[in-house]
């Protein structure tokens, strides 16, 4: 027996409302898995994209060690 088979019988006798609560549930569960399978693929691609994509920002441009002493001393 497939899974999905197994599935669709333990939904038989079910009364409707819980059918339909499980129906949603199953696709959230889809939407889900489709949503951690982008994420994963778009983090593969992601720091590619990030590659110099600094070098035209106004909020680091100028000498990098007086950046970095203007970020600390923002918490002081």
């Amino acid at each position: 027996m497939t899974i999905q088979e197994r599935i669709l019988k333990a939904s038989e006798g079910l009364p409707e409302a819980v059918q339909v609560e499980l129906l949603d549930f199953a696709e959230f569960l889809r939407l889900r898995y489709q949503a951690v399978t982008c994420r994963v693929a778009a983090k593969e691609d992601s720091l590619a994209t990030l590659f110099g994509g600094l070098e035209k920002s106004e909020t680091f441009k100028g000498d990098p060690v007086e950046i970095q002493r203007g970020l600390r001393d923002e918490w002081n």
